[in-house]
């Protein structure tokens, strides 16, 4: 997931929503579906760099799945957004 007009907090909220409708939901014979997400975002004040902000996210997805399924971290040092 890219979003590109917000900061680090709007990013981490809207990956925190989205990760909740998917589990709302059932697919298939009532199965339920769950999504670790990793939101990263520039720092304010630099510009946007590709790269960092996706190793960032990148980071921030495998803390996420550390912890077990169904999670939202941010590129914040030990920053869950949900669980």
């Amino acid at each position: 997931m890219a979003h590109f007009d917000g900061d680090l907090e709007s990013a981490a909220t809207l990956a925190d929503e989205l990760r909740e409708a998917i589990a709302a939901e059932t697919v298939g014979g009532g199965l339920r579906v769950t999504m670790s997400f990793g939101v990263g975002a520039s720092r304010r004040g630099e510009s946007f760099d590709y790269d960092a902000v996706f190793r960032r996210a990148d980071r921030a997805l495998y803390e996420a799945k550390s912890y077990s399924t169904d999670r939202a971290c941010n590129n914040r040092p030990s920053a869950v957004v949900s669980s």
